[in-house]
């Protein structure tokens, strides 16, 4: 009974840890930004539900989804920052937990994953941005590991995807309203939502293939609204990575036709409608709003304005030949992860004019790159098999997948690695921030699922 309660004060201590600091940062920014009344007025009307929110964890959970779609705060995003108070909240709510429910096909990758980076710290060029931006990692195994934990079925599971497309649809919207008016917005998630979008319409598309035929038509105009606000974010990237992730998905399923009960004529009619319908979309949206076509940037909230397409590559190619000029130089450990931001300016070998204008304080804009800049060949190694195993137990979740729902739940987590995959290849927001702490979900879903699937399927075999 003492070792009980010993348990249940040691993690309210910790919880209490990771509140205060919290509390007194969102303070402090509050008072930076508003006058002092009124903050102390806003922490009297919430401070009650606060509480009552850290209390429950099924919420906390759906405001962590909700977080995603709320801009950058300070030198963080908003759901870095609300990871930790999930942390507080999980700590409170799941107060006896046994260490074999840390226990995943995941655990090895990440400890090789986490060896291999040592020396990026150890040698790293800014020890102190390496470790101040690390915060981002901490985000992402605790994300995971207490999804890992509290998604222990699939109405849990589908709750919390449904309220991630809900929540990409409503900003779908949004973009559409202000995006025929012949600007180029990404809506109140900010850029990270032609990601958003990507990862949507790889789970709407199976969700297509698997529904039955009312629920098919009622999933065409969400497609709809999400895939023309996909095409008004004019990111061609994406565009390319989300119609590669969707059309390896109707292969996938067109050779396991049998595994999935589809009708081979109905995947490939469903998938000539969704080209047909894209590039329908495409030719009307730029024919009637010829002014998308020049893609310049009018949304002052993204603080990149004026930025064309000619620019983004000279941007691009100017930080990779800083990146492998940072790379020749570091080529074991790298510069440090997180630091090339921060240290890029002692590697450009080009006039001062184009660094100050096209590379300072911007990340390498490719992740496979930034990982082996900043980390090194040993970290790029580690990292490597990191997103080998992530494919590899959704591969095994498919394998071993009996139940219809079973079957559903993994194409649909599989696929979303897939997209997550192809994205790292034109972006590296993946290594921080919202990308980080939705890969952090995703990955944390498909190791509950294959929690679920050992389980349920341990019972079918008793049975």
């Amino acid at each position: 009974m003492n070792g009980s309660i010993n348990k249940i004060r040691l993690s309210e201590v910790i919880a209490v840890i990771l509140i205060i600091p919290l509390v007194i940062c969102i303070s402090l920014l509050l008072i930076s930004t508003f006058h002092f009344k009124v903050v102390a007025t806003i922490f009297v009307i919430l401070s009650p539900l606060l509480i009552l929110l850290v209390m429950n964890y099924r919420v906390m959970y759906g405001i962590l989804i909700a977080s995603l779609f709320f801009p950058m705060v300070v030198e963080f995003y908003a759901s870095v920052y609300f990871s930790y108070l999930l942390l507080a909240s999980f700590l409170l709510t799941h107060r006896r937990i046994n260490l074999s429910e840390f226990s995943n096909p995941m655990n090895i990758p990440f400890i090789v994953y986490l060896i291999s980076i040592l020396g990026s710290y150890i040698f790293s060029q800014r020890l102190d941005m390496s470790l101040y931006k690390s915060l981002n990692l901490i985000a992402f195994f605790t994300i995971f590991y207490s999804t890992l934990i509290f998604v222990n079925n699939y109405d849990r599971l589908k709750t919390y995807i449904y309220l991630f497309i809900f929540l990409a649809i409503i900003n779908g919207i949004s973009i559409i309203a202000g995006g025929l008016g012949g600007r180029r917005s990404f809506g109140f998630a900010g850029i990270m939502f032609v990601d958003y979008a990507g990862i949507g319409l790889s789970q709407l598309a199976v969700l297509s293939l698997l529904a039955d035929k009312k629920k098919k038509l009622l999933l065409i105009p969400v497609v709809i609204i999400m895939g023309v606000a996909m095409i008004l974010t004019q990111t061609r990237g994406v565009w390319l990575a989300t119609g590669i992730c969707i059309t390896l998905l109707f292969i996938f399923v067109f050779f396991q036709y049998k595994k999935f009960a589809v009708n081979r004529t109905h995947l490939i009619l469903i998938f000539s409608f969704l080209v047909l319908s894209f590039a329908f979309f495409s030719i009307y949206t730029f024919s009637v709003n010829k002014s998308l076509s020049s893609r310049k940037i009018t949304d002052t909230e993204q603080n990149i304005e004026n930025v064309d397409v000619q620019s983004s590559l000279i941007t691009r190619l100017l930080i990779w030949d800083t990146a492998l000029n940072a790379f020749k130089r570091y080529p074991v450990t790298g510069t440090g992860i997180y630091t090339f931001p921060y240290v890029s300016q002692n590697y450009y070998n080009f006039p001062t004019l184009l660094y100050n204008r096209y590379v300072k304080t911007l990340t390498p804009h490719e992740t496979f790159f930034a990982t082996l800049t900043e980390t090194g060949v040993i970290g790029f190694a580690g990292f490597i098999y990191l997103i080998f195993n992530m494919i590899r137990l959704n591969n095994r979740n498919l394998k071993y997948a009996l139940t219809r729902e079973q079957k559903k739940y993994s194409l649909l987590l599989m696929f979303s690695s897939v997209y997550i995959i192809l994205s790292m290849i034109i972006t590296d927001a993946w290594l921080w921030g919202h990308g980080l702490v939705l890969w952090s979900i995703i990955l944390g879903f498909s190791a509950a699922n294959n929690r679920i699937i050992s389980k349920q399927n341990t019972v079918i075999k008793l049975n």
